[in-house]
């Protein structure tokens, strides 16, 4: 059962003058005309006029509450007993499948039954929401964001992972997987007496590679702070 009053965001003893007050300002924020058609705004307006329309009118709001009181009883009797309502993710998505340091992704998700909700690497998030990150990453291939949702009434929770590839990890190790490749090989040097020679010069190529991605990754971060 959704809570119309969280969505709302005032108080089950609220006037109709504060919740016409909310519900102006939700639809403001939320409008999808004014979000471009985003999905989220969209389903987060359709619940703010449906949380508007019960609690605006006196007997759908006196019929709402007394379904409400009823659930909010049952639901602590099985919380008592520890098992139901568990917490549910009914979304997680991010804007983007890949990204490029220091690009914004945007992630949505919306859970239920939690109370706790975090969005790993990046901290504790509402139960509801949206959030835009500039990604700083570089070194790994890949960026693994978790969102975790967490009943603490019954000790339960729920995880859902999005990946998401690191463009500019690829570019840079291509770049050098392909100069490492194009160095060439210790076999095809016709005096053999030259081998020691050659793989001494070649250890100080990787070396050299070594430190030029030390560096090239400095650079971008330094770039990137100027900015």
């Amino acid at each position: 059962m959704k809570d119309f009053y969280y969505i709302l965001g005032v108080h089950s003893d609220s006037s109709v003058e504060e919740i016409k007050k909310a519900h102006k300002k939700l639809s403001m924020k939320f409008h999808p005309d004014k979000n471009e058609g985003d999905e989220f705004f969209s389903e987060r307006f359709k619940e703010i006029q449906a949380a508007y329309e019960t609690l605006i009118n006196p007997s759908k709001r006196a019929k709402y509450d007394s379904e409400r009181s009823r659930y909010t009883n049952i639901k602590q009797v099985y919380a008592g007993q520890g098992s139901n309502f568990t917490p549910e993710i009914e979304f997680f998505r991010a804007s983007k499948a890949s990204f490029e340091y220091d690009e914004e992704i945007t992630f949505s998700w919306k859970t239920i039954n939690a109370d706790k909700v975090s969005l790993k690497p990046f901290g504790p998030v509402p139960p509801i929401g949206q959030k835009t990150y500039k990604i700083k990453d570089f070194q790994n291939p890949l960026l693994t964001v978790e969102l975790t949702a967490e009943n603490s009434a019954i000790n339960r929770y729920i995880r859902s992972v999005v990946n998401l590839k690191n463009e500019t990890y690829e570019k840079l190790y291509q770049y050098f997987k392909n100069k490492i490749e194009n160095e060439p090989r210790v076999d095809s040097i016709p005096n053999k007496a030259k081998e020691s020679q050659y793989i001494e010069e070649a250890n100080d190529k990787m070396l050299w590679i070594l430190y030029a991605i030390g560096a090239l990754m400095l650079f971008i971060i330094i770039i990137h702070a100027l900015q």
